[in-house]
């Protein structure tokens, strides 16, 4: 129950998706679907989704959620007639207090916490596929042992191979 509750709180005072573990999960599922698609996505692209995924999405979903909250407790605990009067009133109100909430609460939510972490996820993603790629290179032998490795193998096993001054002959 306290779970729930918390959820329910993070939810209706937008805490969600400015959480470190959400931005950093988002990062990744949306990088490696898209990546799937278009093999040269980058990280870039999938930072720019994300953040229309946060204007596109996140904040109208969050709006409307308040929105029909109110709309429901009002229906609840008064008496709520449906008039054009009522409606045109309710539908100023609502733009008004998305104005208020988009310059008060939405963008310094989006510049002090959401982009910071969009970032982070970014720069440590390209981290991560940076010490993979290091791995990578560490397990392999540069082009110098290879071309040592196979010019001993070919000595003990007497194979022809061709000099480099030595010109050939197609026929």
């Amino acid at each position: 129950m306290k779970d729930i509750v918390s959820k329910v709180k993070s939810v209706v005072t937008f805490e969600l998706p400015v959480q470190p573990a959400y931005v950093h999960a988002k990062f990744t599922s949306l990088h490696e679907r898209f990546q799937t698609e278009d093999p040269d996505w980058s990280t870039a692209a999938t930072r720019q989704k994300l953040i229309s995924f946060y204007w596109l999405r996140k904040v109208p979903i969050h709006f409307l959620a308040i929105l029909v909250i109110s709309l429901i407790a009002l229906s609840i605990f008064g008496e709520l007639l449906l008039t054009d009067k009522l409606i045109v009133n309710l539908f100023v109100a609502s733009f008004s207090c998305y104005i208020v909430l988009l310059v008060f609460h939405y963008k310094p939510e989006f510049m002090r916490n959401y982009l910071p972490q969009v970032e982070n996820a970014t720069a440590l993603y390209e981290q991560r596929l940076n010490e993979k790629i290091q791995k990578c290179r560490q397990a392999q032998l540069p082009n110098f042992s290879l071309t040592l490795l196979f010019f001993v193998f070919a000595q003990l096993n007497g194979i022809e191979i061709l000099r480099n001054d030595e010109k050939v002959s197609y026929c």
